[in-house]
């Protein structure tokens, strides 16, 4: 009777319906403006969630699926707002010359975000949620940019661009560094001549998928959260790259096909398939947390 019984629950695990997912894509959609359209990985739906009127781009979720965080034209600044249960809201100062979205904490108290005090020059900030208080995080005199949390939210990974020597010369570059919030203590995760940045930490907090733009364009690479193991993930073109909330894919921004679509893939590349196919520009897909 056990067996029948371990074999019962075998044939009804198998049976689940796939994992749903929903995403956000910033989508010129039907040849309009850029705006934020709620979608699944099959697009079976559309629907506007941030019109086109204040040029939104780069979302992000709260870890209960419930605010979306972005960057907009505000006052003809870039800015960041929230947005929940419709309601709009730009808790984080616009600095000199703009701010821009970074990533929540997982228990979704913190968001850290960039702000330019030059046009060359952004830092990292980190926004305590509950008191509205932000804390500086970096004081290099570059350009600091895009910054996620770990998983584990105690540390952060960002990318930097930043001047250095290569064969007796100063050349800008971009990396992938990882400092971490309690210590300070920064790991370089990317060393290469080609501009890396948008980084995004798996759910399972061991790897790094980030876009690495050279001559060729822009490709996916992977690199363990220690720097090590840095990987091609697949030889097309591609930026943004976003882990599903479960680790089984990567979304990113492709052009593969003549135009700008979204595309995802397993971490492994294989499985490749497009999620959005239509004329207008899609890009930046977030994938939203079911807040289980």
């Amino acid at each position: 009777m056990k067996r029948v019984l371990g074999l019962l629950l075998l044939v009804a695990a198998r049976a689940q319906p796939p994992q749903t997912y929903e995403l956000v894509v910033a989508s010129e959609r039907d040849g309009g403006e850029m705006a934020f359209y709620l979608t699944d990985v099959d697009t079976t739906s559309w629907e506007v969630i941030v019109p086109s009127d204040t040029g939104p781009y780069g979302p992000e979720w709260s870890p209960d699926g419930q605010t979306l965080a972005y960057t907009a034209e505000v006052d003809s600044v870039r800015t960041v707002v929230f947005l929940k249960d419709g309601v709009y809201e730009t808790p984080v100062e616009n600095g000199a010359f703009g701010a821009s979205t970074g990533g929540f904490s997982p228990d979704g108290t913190r968001f850290l975000y960039s702000r330019r005090s030059e046009r060359a020059v952004s830092d990292v900030m980190m926004l305590d949620l509950t008191t509205g208080e932000a804390t500086q995080l970096t004081n290099t005199g570059d350009y600091n940019a895009a910054p996620v949390f770990t998983p584990d939210g105690g540390s952060m990974v960002h990318c930097r661009q930043h001047t250095e020597t290569r064969d007796g010369e100063e050349v800008r570059n971009g990396d992938i560094f990882r400092t971490d919030l309690e210590t300070g203590e920064i790991t370089r995760l990317t060393t290469a001549p080609e501009f890396d940045c948008l980084a995004h930490v798996s759910p399972a907090g061991d790897e790094v998928a980030y876009h690495s733009c050279g001559e060729g364009g822009c490709r996916i690479r992977v690199v363990g959260i220690d720097g090590t193991g840095d990987r091609l993930l697949l030889d097309v073109e591609g930026s943004w790259p976003r882990w599903s909330p479960d680790g089984a894919w990567i979304a990113f921004t492709g052009t593969i096909d003549g135009n700008t679509d979204i595309w995802i893939v397993r971490p492994d590349g294989t499985e490749l398939r497009a999620v959005t196919t239509g004329p207008g520009r899609d890009e930046v897909a977030a994938w939203r947390p079911t807040g289980d």
